[in-house]
């Protein structure tokens, strides 16, 4: 286990948390990325902070230690 969750029920987390991000998020957004494109929301949820599975790089040593 991590943060107290199963690793079995990692996959419906991130289904809700995933869900409820949507359906906040628009309210608050210029441009609504596609409700099918999980990858773009995803990236979206990751610029806010969220905690994602998606990993973040740059080929820029400075933009990587911000």
């Amino acid at each position: 286990m991590a943060f107290g969750i199963d690793r079995r029920a990692w996959h419906e987390q991130e289904e809700r948390i995933l869900r409820v991000f949507k359906r906040k998020a628009i309210h608050f957004l210029d441009h609504v990325p596609d409700h099918e494109d999980d990858f773009e929301w995803l990236a979206l949820m990751q610029d806010h902070g969220a905690p994602t599975r998606l990993l973040d790089f740059s080929w820029s040593p400075y933009v990587a230690a911000f």
